[in-house]
């Protein structure tokens, strides 16, 4: 799933959804949990904005981002330390110049901050490229999880910047603001869509 995710021209659907029901949907995963068992000295803390404008989202994909973002931050600990992630609505009236140069306008912010062991200038000019990757063997999946973040970020028209020092490290991710209402993901489908139109269903039991 990496991989495609990763291939361009995928078309995924996009509602209007509140980054931090994902985020907290993510920390109360069994793939968090796995995570956490290999380090569980590190410290989350949660620093999420409560009037959160919606952002036109795949749910999945922005999920894939920020599993790739808070683990690749635990994986940068050696020990005890912290993962901070943060939430915000941010109105830029004059472009951001960094990693990836931000254009003027309204954005949902997410911050993955961790206070690892930071990286170097020539390890931030790589780490978007596939299987790139210092992390260490059996614990960090496939080595794209950085080009995973990369991608749906590009296919959802936002921007990162990335800072790094001996402090640790810090990825903001840029999402455009959307004015469509949120969907209710819990709402029940119309029941006339679930009838059927007199087919029948053939099971066959060969025990």
């Amino acid at each position: 799933s990496e991989l495609l995710t990763i291939a361009r021209g995928i078309i995924s659907k996009k509602v209007s959804l509140n980054l931090n029901d994902i985020v907290n949907e993510y920390l109360q995963s069994g793939e968090y949990v796995k995570t956490f068992r290999f380090h569980p000295d590190v410290k989350i803390v949660n620093n999420l904005a409560d009037d959160l404008l919606p952002i036109n989202c795949s749910k999945i994909h922005i999920y894939k981002l920020l599993l790739n973002l808070v683990s690749n931050a635990m994986e940068s600990i050696d020990g005890k330390g912290t993962v901070t992630i943060t939430s915000d609505n941010v109105y830029l009236d004059a472009p951001l110049i960094g990693y990836d140069d931000v254009s003027i306008g309204e954005y949902v912010y997410l911050q993955i901050k961790d206070s690892g062991i930071g990286m170097t200038k020539a390890d931030i000019q790589h780490i978007f490229e596939p299987f790139y990757t210092k992390k260490q063997m059996g614990r960090s999946g496939t080595g794209l999880g950085l080009s995973v973040v990369w991608n749906v970020i590009q296919d959802h028209k936002g921007y990162i910047n990335v800072k790094s020092s001996e402090e640790g490290t810090t990825f903001e991710v840029y999402f455009p603001v959307t004015r469509q209402s949120i969907e209710d993901a819990t709402a029940k489908e119309n029941i006339s869509n679930c009838k059927s139109n007199g087919e029948f269903i053939l099971i066959i039991d060969d025990s």
